[in-house]
C-alpha cells in the first residue's frame, strides 16, 4: 500500500471515529451514589454500585468536569437475611435528580458474597428507569 493511500485511509478511519465518540459523550447521563447508611454491609453495595457505574460508558460517576445528573441513592442500611449459611444482602435504591425531583425508587437483592452483582443490578434498574423517564 503506498503512503497516500495509507494516509487516506487512516483518515478516514479516524473521520469515522469522532463523530461516534462525540455521539457517546452526549448521551452520558453522569451519576453521584449517596448512601444514608453506615453499617459495613451498606458501605460494601455502595462501594460496589460505585465500581459498576465506572465501569459504564453512558452512567459514569459525576466528576468535576462531569457534574453528576442524578442521585442513586441508597437511603437506610441494607436488610439481610439468613438463609442457612449464606446472607442475602437486601435493598433499596431512590434515583433523583440532583435538585431532589424523583425519577423513581426500585428494590433488590443479592447473595453476600456476589455483591459485585447488586451493585450491575442497580446500574440496569437506573438505566431502566431512565428510559422509562424520557
Amino acid at each position: 500500500m503506498t503512503t497516500t493511500k495509507l494516509t487516506v485511509s487512516l483518515l478516514a478511519i479516524f473521520t469515522l471515529l469522532i463523530p461516534i465518540e462525540c455521539l457517546a459523550q452526549a448521551t452520558q447521563h453522569p451519576v453521584a451514589v449517596w448512601c444514608g447508611g453506615d453499617d459495613g454491609l451498606t458501605s460494601r453495595l455502595r462501594d460496589a454500585t460505585e465500581r459498576a457505574f465506572n465501569a459504564t460508558s453512558d452512567l459514569p460517576l459525576g466528576t468535576k468536569e462531569r457534574p453528576a445528573v442524578y442521585k442513586v441513592l441508597i437511603p437506610t442500611n441494607v436488610d439481610w437475611k439468613q438463609v442457612g449459611t449464606r446472607t442475602k444482602v437486601i435493598y433499596s435504591i431512590k434515583l433523583l435528580t440532583m435538585d431532589d425531583r424523583e425519577v423513581g425508587t426500585f428494590k433488590g437483592d443479592c447473595w453476600e458474597p456476589r455483591i459485585n452483582s447488586c451493585g450491575i443490578q442497580i446500574v440496569d434498574r437506573t438505566r431502566g428507569l431512565l428510559n422509562e423517564s424520557k
